[in-house]
Formats: C-alpha cells, sequence, structure tokens
C-alpha cells in the first residue's frame, strides 16, 4: 500500500509521481511496476504493522476453506476495474499475474457477493467502459 511505503529519493526522482488520476487502487501496483521497469528492486515486509481499514468487511466464502474476502463499496469496484485494466495495458511483462487478479475479482463478487450485488457489477462495467475511453482520475457516480 502507498499508506506505508518507504521509498528513496533517486527512486522517485527517476520514475516520478505516483498516479493522481488513479486515485485509490492500485496506486502502489502501478508504481512498483515502474519502479521496476527502471530496475529497482521492490522489496515487500509483513512484519510491520499498520492500521489501516481496507474496505466494508469480510465475507466468508467457504466455511469449510475458511476462505474470506474484503467486500468494498460499488465504487472501490470501479477504480479496481479499471485500473488494473490500465495496468495491464501499460505493463505488459505483468499482464498473466494483473490478468489472473482481475479474473479472481470478478468471479468472487459475481459468485459469493451478496451485498448490493447488481449494483457492484454496474460500477464494474463502468470501469471497463471508462478504461476504454480513457476516462481516469475521481469520478462522481
Amino acid at each position: 500500500m502507498t499508506s506505508g511505503n518507504l521509498l528513496r529519493a533517486e527512486a522517485y526522482r527517476k520514475c516520478g509521481r505516483f498516479r493522481d488520476d488513479f486515485f485509490i487502487d492500485l496506486v502502489d501496483d502501478e508504481y512498483c511496476c515502474r519502479l521496476n521497469r527502471n530496475s529497482y528492486t521492490v522489496v515487500k515486509t509483513n512484519q510491520i504493522l499498520l492500521t489501516h481499514s481496507l474496505g466494508n468487511g469480510f465475507v466468508r466464502v467457504s466455511p469449510l476453506f475458511r476462505k474470506t474476502f474484503i467486500q468494498h463499496s460499488a465504487l472501490r469496484h470501479y477504480y479496481i476495474v479499471r485500473n488494473l485494466l490500465e495496468v495491464i495495458r501499460l505493463y505488459p511483462e505483468y499482464k498473466k499475474y494483473y490478468s489472473k487478479q482481475l479474473r479472481k475479482r470478478l468471479k468472487r463478487y459475481v459468485l459469493y457477493d451478496s451485498d448490493q450485488k447488481w449494483t457492484k457489477m454496474k460500477y464494474m462495467y463502468w470501469g471497463w467502459r471508462d478504461y476504454k475511453k480513457r476516462r481516469f482520475g475521481k469520478i462522481n457516480h
């Protein structure tokens, strides 16, 4: 998450600012792809504690396998789909990984999300549509 990262000033000067037009989702992923493309190494640690709210709670998918996922608002689905598609376009070297992420998200929300499913699907469609029209930034829906 960009809310908990440390970044070398040299890397920031070389790679530029974070994308304001992504607004919320995948800001950090896009920047990490850009860092890697510029020969920087991205290091992730799970040893740091950061209190941070990621969504509207969790949905339990399967009691047998104890699978859960974060339940985001419809608006977050818009940003996730739109920005995932843009990351896939910009960084074809990561297409396989991000395409899989997109498929997993779509499957999860279509099959398991019961909270405002059709509203979320509509926002996901709008994210795809705005990606195709090259509309980025914060939306007012």
